[in-house]
């Protein structure tokens, strides 16, 4: 459970919950992955200024390894290619789930607008694993 806190500043480590890139959302609910009009809980891996690469293998941010990248999905469809070495715009953060590893978050879209989150949030009770 997570608890929403106030929006002010914005620093790597913050979780937020933040809609899907406008150019993914026909694919991540004609996959099934979220239903139409659910968002995304990510982790801010990177914010204006800090590099991230994406290649065939792997993601890193400002040269440390995030975690992989995959070619297909669970069901063996091809993911979104998004590859090269960027550098964060202004106005945009970096959203990741590095817990998971096939995860749909940046690996396949890059960086996105910070107008896409909707909240901050903190996590509220931690379930231990294996409870559930």
């Amino acid at each position: 459970l997570y608890r929403v806190v106030k929006l002010d500043t914005l620093n790597k480590g913050d979780m937020v919950i933040t809609h899907i890139p406008d150019d993914m959302e026909k694919l991540a609910y004609d996959r099934k992955w979220l239903n139409k009009g659910q968002v995304l809980l990510k982790t801010i891996y990177a914010l204006p200024g800090d590099h991230f690469s994406i290649t065939d293998q792997e993601i890193t941010v400002n040269d440390q390894v995030i975690g992989p990248v995959f070619e297909f999905d669970h069901a063996n469809l091809p993911l979104p290619v998004f590859r090269g070495n960027f550098i964060v715009k202004n106005n945009q953060f970096l959203p990741l789930a590095s817990q998971l590893p096939n995860s749909f978050d940046a690996r396949y879209f890059g960086a996105i607008s910070d107008s896409f989150i909707i909240h901050k949030v903190v996590p509220f009770i931690l379930v231990p694993e294996g409870l559930f």
